[in-house]
């Protein structure tokens, strides 16, 4: 995916927000995310990114350690968009970059962060729909 792809993936998601809007929260996002990942993390993530993006991420830096309420902090301050949890804002964002990297690479990508923000960050499947409330098949 090119920049303004991922820009307007991040658009469609959050319904009645301009495109400055969704690109501060895009920003925003990668960029608190990439002072939290290991360096490899980071250069697997910059791989799939356009340069746009890939300019957030700090090539020698050391992984910034904070827990998860102080990334999600980080993201509200840097995104500056009203109406939305920054969570939430993290999760779209998330979701769109999983729509820009091969099937299955995001979470692994994420896996050296604490369990808190994979639970955070990673897109839950769809639930399957259940037989509940159908009766019991009798034969």
């Amino acid at each position: 995916m090119n920049y303004d792809e991922f820009v307007i993936e991040v658009e469609r998601r959050m319904p009645g927000r301009s495109r400055e809007e969704a690109e501060r929260t895009l920003i925003a996002v990668v960029a608190v995310l990439a002072e939290r990942l290991d360096r490899d993390s980071r250069r697997r993530l910059a791989a799939y990114l356009p340069d746009r993006l890939k300019e957030l991420f700090p090539e020698k830096a050391a992984t910034a350690n904070y827990d998860l309420e102080e990334f999600l902090s980080r993201i509200e301050r840097r995104a500056n968009v009203q109406g939305y949890a920054p969570k939430d804002l993290a999760l779209v964002v998330t979701k769109v970059l999983g729509l820009g990297l091969p099937t299955g690479e995001l979470p692994g990508i994420l896996e050296g962060l604490p369990e808190a923000y994979r639970q955070s960050l990673i897109p839950k499947p769809p639930a399957k729909p259940g037989r509940l409330g159908k009766p019991p098949v009798r034969g």
